[in-house]
């Protein structure tokens, strides 16, 4: 508006403001939608109150699994627009049902779970699926098309990857471990050569045996699906010894371990003990010999020393004799503690020897025969 204002008259002016601004409300469905104006992003759904100047405006609203929507808006002066926007869905469903339960899934290369499997939201188009299962098992790849509102149904089972494995051994009835664990038969028993496996995982395994009395043997092998491969095995006679002498030295370093090494757990307690007391009075008895000893002295040079009557010579003399005896016998009982040590420390050795228990599987050492030669064992009697 243009105002004329004459310099000898006053004018008044009664002017109302308009707004040039006003607000847009915005909910969408799905909600979170990402909004933009003009090509300018806003922010997410829903919006409140959000202030735009007035005029034309172009809203796109873009979300995961939705067709992108375009709509022109038109803000007025100092108004509030209000929209609810419904984004058309363009997205199905894919499920999936593939043996063994657990087997991973991925779709476009991405890891998306676990069988079974039910994949609620997926863009309409071409997917590539892929399922594996670890070595074990083939994986399964496959191209669909997933098209608006469609779900696709996956249902297979992968290919197991097994080979067969036919297992002898000299001699017969050794029981079957692959990669340390016991073969079962489907009645629930131990395989026992000789015996075909006929699934066996494909790949490098181990495969061992074990039978009592003889050395375990072990091959790695590598399993080919649908191949049979051979497996012979020669197993070798185990030999039991536990040498005497093995216990003697033992006992000989510490008493009381040949007993231990022989299983006389108690007895070999007894000997260690024993000769650990042994060796404390022993130290007991030298510091009294010391103190002993020390006395005598000084009353020996004492009496040396003093010059008196033959009546108090002969008193100063009697303590000597006195104190020169305590020594003496405190020193006889040191030499019996010494002899007590010494003979529980013979005796340990001779008991670790002469009293070893009877070969048995409880305290024998094992060792392999080789093929070729022969060893001869002969019974060691007490």
């Amino acid at each position: 508006a243009t105002i004329l204002v004459d310099d000898e008259k006053e004018s008044a002016i009664d002017a109302k403001m308009t707004p040039a601004f006003g607000y847009l409300n915005l909910t969408t469905t799905p909600p979170n939608a990402p909004v933009m104006v003009n090509d300018k992003p806003i922010g997410n759904a829903p919006l409140l109150n959000y202030k735009l100047m007035s005029g034309k405006y172009l809203l796109m609203l873009k979300a995961d699994f939705y067709k992108t929507t375009q709509e022109g808006i038109i803000i007025a002066d100092g108004q509030t627009l209000t929209k609810a926007i419904d984004l058309p869905p363009d997205f199905g469903s894919i499920s999936v049902q593939a043996a063994p339960v657990g087997s991973k899934v991925l779709i476009d290369g991405k890891a998306v779970g676990v069988s079974p499997l039910f994949v609620k939201q997926i863009a309409v188009g071409s997917h590539k699926v892929r399922i594996e299962s670890g070595e074990h098992y083939e994986p399964i790849e496959t191209t669909l098309f997933v098209g608006l509102g469609e779900t696709q149904v996956i249902q297979t089972s992968l290919k197991e990857r097994i080979g067969s494995l036919m297992i002898t051994s000299n001699p017969p009835g050794a029981i079957i471990k692959i990669d340390g664990a016991g073969y079962k038969l489907t009645s629930g028993e131990s395989a026992k050569t000789p015996i075909k496996l006929s699934r066996v995982w494909a790949g490098k395994r181990t495969v061992s045996l074990e039978m009592p009395g003889y050395a375990s043997a072990k091959q790695d092998v590598v399993v080919r699906e649908n191949e049979l491969k051979p497996l012979q095995f020669t197993l070798n006679k185990m030999v039991f010894i536990k040498p005497r002498d093995q216990a003697l030295w033992r006992s000989a370093v510490v008493p009381g371990f040949g007993q231990a090494y022989s299983t006389r757990y108690k007895v070999g307690a007894g000997y260690l003990a024993g000769e650990v007391v042994l060796y404390f009075i022993l130290q007991n008895q030298k510091r009294l010999y010391e103190k002993y000893q020390n006395a005598y002295l000084i009353e020996r040079e004492d009496y040396r020393s003093v010059i008196g009557t033959s009546e108090e010579l002969k008193v100063i003399w009697e303590h000597v004799q006195d104190s020169y005896n305590k020594m003496d016998n405190q020193y006889k009982k040191q030499q019996l503690v010494t002899g007590a040590m010494v003979g529980l420390y013979l005796w340990n050795i001779a008991d670790a020897y002469l009293f070893m228990p009877k070969i048995g599987e409880k305290h024998v050492s094992v060792y392999p025969t080789i093929d070729g030669f022969a060893l001869r064992l002969e019974a060691e009697l007490p």
